[in-house]
């Protein structure tokens, strides 16, 4: 399993993700608080078995290649995005199921 703590550490890694599969947070993780996902921690299953056990104990956030889509197209929209603005297209994706304008 792949672990990483906070979104910054989750975006330098990001071309490790697995071409499918989920991102997945602690029950506890508030998915619409910039602090969570700031400094929260976030888990990537390179199997099945630890998949299947992270749908036992986690809670899914954003599948990985969705992520990266996110990110990506924010970045074509502002090369030097800061990280709150990568923050609030992710939040903005997972509240309204589309990319941020």
């Amino acid at each position: 399993m792949m672990t990483f703590s906070g979104i910054g550490d989750l975006l330098a890694h990001q071309n490790a993700f697995p071409e499918s599969g989920w991102i997945f947070v602690e029950k506890s993780f508030d998915t619409t608080s910039e602090k969570d996902i700031r400094e929260g921690r976030f888990c990537i299953a390179q199997d099945d078995d630890e998949e299947f056990d992270l749908e036992e104990t986690h809670c899914t956030w954003l599948e990985a290649p969705m992520f990266r889509a996110i990110v990506g197209e924010r970045l074509e929209k502002n090369p030097a995005a800061p990280l709150g603005e990568l923050i609030a297209a992710a939040i903005h994706y997972l509240d309204k199921d589309t990319f941020m304008p």
